[in-house]
This record gives C-alpha cells, structure tokens and sequence, in this order.
C-alpha cells in the first residue's frame, strides 16, 4: 500500500523536505493557499521519486494540472455524471476527451509531441466519493472504464450524512465499504484519507491501494503543540 500526504500550504521548502518519506504527494488546489502560479513551483520542488497529484477544484481544471506536471488527478465534490464527464473530457486528449495539447512543461516545451502519449497512457484519474449523490451512484461511477480509482473523503461525506466528525458512526462506516467493495468489483484502484496512524494499519490490511495521511498543515500545528507541552506550556 502506498501511503501520500495532503500539502495545502502551498510551500515549495516542505516540498523538498519530503525526501523519500512518502510515496505520493497530493496538493490541494481544492482547499489549500495556491493560485497557478505557485501550483507550477510547488509541483517543481516535489522530489522525483514521489508521484505529484493535484486535487482540483473544479472538473475541468485537470487538464491545467496534467500541463504543468501532476501525474494524477483527484476531483473532488462530484455530484452527477455531468461532473464525471466534464473531468473526463478535461484529463483526456481526444478521442477519448477534449484536452488540448500546448507546448508546456509535459511536451518539454514543444519538443517532444510524443511524450503526451507515454503519460496520458500511466497518469491516473481518481474520483473522491464524499456527497450524498456520488455515492448513491458510486457503482456507476466505479464501472467507467476512464477511471482508475476511488477516493474516500471522510470529512465531506460524514458532512453529507449528516454525522459530521462522527469517524465510528455506523452510516460512514458503511458507506465507506460500500465504496471499497465498489471498487473491487470493478477493478478499480481505492483510497482514502485519515488523520489516524491506526486507520493506516487498518487499511493496509484491508487491502487499500493508498492511504492519504495527514496533511503538511496538520503536521505543523501538531508537532508545534507537542514540542510547546514538553516546554512545559499548557
């Protein structure tokens, strides 16, 4: 199982002080501090033997990501086929979507046309389960074959269920299996996000492709308060 982090600060130093800690970084250009500008010098300081991802915000940004180096793509808040079919035919070059080719980063400028071929044929589109209507089709969702995995997000989705932080209710808990086994059926990849070193464990045994841990913002608020206790203040 493979194991990534959120980066949300939008900073290129924690990007280089990743080194081989992890073996994905996910950054969030859903929730996190960055623009497009500094998405290209974030997706730059990302060591080369960790796989950068980008969360977009909206569907059909994926296609902006992939130009400027992620590796796959993680849309969020999907609510009907329409927001499916949109990120599609954003992450896609024809005929399979509408990605248009430019001479940026992925192309080296320009002078390797063919190269969008070799990274269209390993790059990754990832679907985050977290409201009610994905996953009341989350089957549908998972039996497309331009998908290659399913994501859970546990703070939106308990939020859509009506359990918001509730990590042991009962509906989350099932839900989320019902995302996993939506995923198995269908050969599809699975992952999710946890704040918990325990529930890493967990779904490594279970069988989870990935697990998002944490994320950089988490860590430092953490690590401060943890080392302002043993300064001894409360």
């Amino acid at each position: 199982m493979k194991i990534g982090t959120f980066l949300t600060l939008g900073s290129p130093e924690i990007c280089e002080m990743l080194g081989n800690e992890i073996d994905f970084a996910v950054i969030d250009a859903e929730h996190g501090v960055l623009m497009d500008n500094t998405l290209i010098s974030v997706l730059r300081a990302i060591p080369s033997e960790i796989t950068p991802w980008v969360r977009v915000k909206r569907p059909e940004l994926a296609s902006l990501a992939l130009d400027l180096g992620a590796k796959a793509i993680l849309i969020p808040q999907v609510r009907s086929m329409q927001d499916l079919n949109s990120a599609v035919e954003s992450f896609y070059y024809p005929p399979k979507g509408q990605r248009g080719w430019g001479p940026g980063r992925v192309s080296r400028y320009g002078m390797d046309m063919m190269k969008i071929i070799q990274d269209e044929a390993i790059n990754e589109l990832w679907v985050q389960i977290e409201t009610r209507e994905a996953l009341e089709m989350v089957e549908d969702i998972a039996a497309r074959e331009e998908i290659d995995g399913l994501f859970v997000g546990p703070g939106d989705l308990s939020l859509a269920l009506g359990h918001p932080g509730e990590w042991s209710n009962e509906e989350l808990k099932s839900s989320t299996e019902r995302i996993f086994e939506a995923s198995r059926k269908n050969g599809k990849k699975f992952g999710i996000f946890t704040g918990n070193p325990a529930q890493v464990s967990f779904w490594d045994k279970k069988g989870a492709d990935l697990v998002v841990f944490g994320a950089d913002s988490i860590f430092f608020i953490e690590g401060y308060r943890n080392l302002m206790k043993e300064a001894g203040r409360q």
